[in-house]
């Protein structure tokens, strides 16, 4: 999992590669969710995208959450 990065004005990026294995695209998301609310405290963290790639088990799975905090 990458530290988190500033995008823009109140925007920020996250974003993990997961070699082989079997963990889904829903685990790799939910573990990008979870921190990116932890990075945004007590404000509350607002998605506006995310994208994912790769086949679970066969090639590198690459998920990335764009988020800001309210």
């Amino acid at each position: 999992m990458t530290p988190i990065q500033p995008v823009g004005k109140d925007r920020f990026m996250v974003s993990s590669t997961t070699r082989g294995g079997f963990t889904t695209d829903g685990q790799i998301k939910a573990d990008l969710l979870d921190r990116a609310r932890a990075f945004c405290g007590k404000k509350e963290m607002v998605l506006e995208s995310s994208t994912s790639g790769g086949t679970q088990g066969w090639t590198p799975q690459t998920a990335e959450v764009l988020f800001k905090c309210e």
